[in-house]
C-alpha cells in the first residue's frame, strides 16, 4: 500500500529517526497480520475469528475487573510502572476498582474507549452472525456480552460512531431496498430533511450535548492536544515531521509535547491531524484515498437488492463496511486506526475485497440474489462485456 511506502521512506527525512524506525516496526508487523488474514481466511472465516478475538478479550477483561473488585479491593497499577513516593495520576491505572461503582471500567486493555471499540466490533460482526444463522448460540453471547460491556465503559464517541453506523447502514440498506422512483427519491428527500434538521436543531445546543455524554466543551481536552498538532503542521506541511504511530514517548519531540493530568500523550486524538502531522499534506492525501478505496470495496460486497430473502446477504456483506465506517467516526477523536488492532482490522478490510473469490456467504438460499462484482473483476473485465 503507498501509505505504508510513505511510512518507510519518510525515515529519510524524519525528525525522529529511530522512533520512526521503531514505531514502523509494529506497523509493519500488524500489517503482515492483516494481509495474512485476508489472503487465507474466508470473510466467514475472518469475521468468526474477529468476533471470537474480541469475545476473549471482553470475558477476560470483565473477570478481571470482576477479580479486581472482590479479591484485590484496590485500584492496581501496570507491573512496570513505578512511581515511587508520587501519587499516579488516576489516568495511569490499569484497573481502577470501579466494576461495582458508577464509573468506567477500562479491562484488560486498560483504557475505557478501547475496551468499548472491542465491544462495539463484536456487537456488529455478532448481529451480522446472528442474521445469517452462523453459531448462534457463540454470537448471542458475544451480543450480550458487549453490550454489558459498552455500558460499563460509558464511551461516548464510541457510542456516538456506533448510532452514526447503524444510521448509515440503515440508510444504505433502504436506499437497495426501495426500488427506484418517485417512492425512492421521496423517502431519500425525506430522510436528508430529517437528518439536516436534526442537526441544525443540535447545532445551538452543543455544550449541553456534549454534557449529556460526559463532554466538556473541549472534548476531555482533545481541542488543546489538536492546537499544538496542528502547530507542529504548520511548520511541515508538505511532508510531516516522520512517521511514528503512536508517538515516541522518548524522543524529545515527544516527550513533553502534550501532557494532560500527568500523563504523556501518545497520539492526537485525531488519526487524520496525526497522519497529517507525521507525512504531511501528501501522507492525508495517501490515507484518504487508501480509506476511500477501502470503503468502495467493501460496498461492493452489498447485495443488490434487498429483500426478506436476502437480509442476511445484506448482513453479512454490511458487518465489513460497518466496521469500517466505525473505525472511520472514532478516527476524528481517536488516533487507533492508525496502530495496532485499529490498523489490522484496516489492513484486512482494505485487502480482503481486492482477494478473489471473497464474497461474504448468507447462508440464506434465493436464486435471484446477485452481488455486484468484485472490484478486482470490474477492473480486468473487458470493454464491452457484459459483467
Amino acid at each position: 500500500m503507498s501509505y505504508v511506502a510513505l511510512a518507510v521512506i519518510s525515515v529519510i527525512w524524519s525528525a525522529y529517526p529511530l522512533g520512526t524506525v521503531v514505531t514502523l516496526l509494529g506497523m509493519l508487523m500488524c500489517t503482515a497480520v492483516g494481509i495474512f488474514v485476508a489472503r487465507h481466511l474466508l470473510w466467514d472465516d475472518a469475521m468468526a475469528a474477529i468476533q471470537r478475538a474480541a469475545l476473549s478479550v471482553l470475558a477476560l477483561s470483565l473477570l478481571f475487573e470482576l477479580f479486581v473488585s472482590l479479591v484485590i479491593r484496590h485500584p492496581v497499577l501496570p507491573f512496570f510502572t513505578d512511581y515511587g513516593d508520587a501519587k499516579p495520576p488516576l489516568l495511569a491505572y490499569w484497573s481502577r476498582d470501579v466494576l461495582f461503582e458508577d464509573d468506567r471500567i477500562q479491562g484488560l486493555p486498560g483504557n475505557a474507549n478501547l475496551l468499548a471499540f472491542v465491544a462495539a466490533v463484536a456487537l456488529i460482526v455478532s448481529l451480522a452472525r446472528l442474521a445469517t444463522a452462523k453459531a448462534r448460540v457463540e454470537a448471542l453471547s458475544c451480543v450480550i456480552v458487549a453490550i454489558l460491556t459498552l455500558w460499563l465503559t460509558r464511551s461516548s464517541t464510541v457510542l456516538v460512531a456506533l448510532v452514526g453506523t447503524g444510521a448509515v447502514v440503515a440508510a444504505i440498506g433502504m436506499g437497495i431496498a426501495l426500488r427506484p422512483g418517485w417512492t425512492k427519491r421521496a423517502v431519500v428527500t425525506a430522510v436528508l430533511l430529517v437528518v439536516l434538521g436534526a442537526v441544525g436543531t443540535a447545532a445551538p445546543h452543543w455544550r449541553a450535548i456534549l454534557s449529556g455524554f460526559g463532554k466538556s466543551a473541549d472534548l476531555t481536552g482533545r481541542t488543546e492536544i489538536w492546537l499544538k498538532v496542528v502547530e507542529r503542521i504548520e511548520e511541515r506541511p508538505l511532508l510531516g515531521w516522520g512517521f511514528s504511530s503512536p508517538w515516541a514517548s522518548w524522543e524529545p519531540q515527544f516527550s513533553e509535547f502534550v501532557v494532560r493530568n500527568g500523563v504523556r500523550q501518545l497520539q492526537a486524538h485525531n488519526a487524520w491531524l496525526d497522519v497529517t502531522m507525521q507525512l504531511g499534506l501528501v501522507g492525508a492525501l495517501v490515507f484518504l484515498v487508501l480509506v476511500v478505496q477501502t470503503a468502495q470495496g467493501t460496498l461492493w460486497l452489498l447485495p443488490q437488492r434487498l429483500t426478506r430473502r436476502t437480509f442476511g446477504a445484506f448482513m453479512a456483506g454490511a458487518a465489513p463496511f460497518s466496521v469500517l465506517l466505525l473505525l472511520i467516526l472514532q478516527s476524528l477523536t481517536e488516533s487507533r486506526i492508525l496502530i495496532e488492532s485499529g490498523w489490522v482490522l484496516l489492513v484486512i478490510l482494505a485487502v480482503k475485497p481486492r482477494v478473489s473469490g471473497s464474497l461474504p456467504r448468507c447462508g440464506c438460499t434465493d436464486g435471484t440474489m446477485t452481488h455486484r462484482p468484485s472490484v478486482r473483476r470490474l477492473r480486468n473485465r473487458p470493454a464491452g462485456r457484459a459483467s
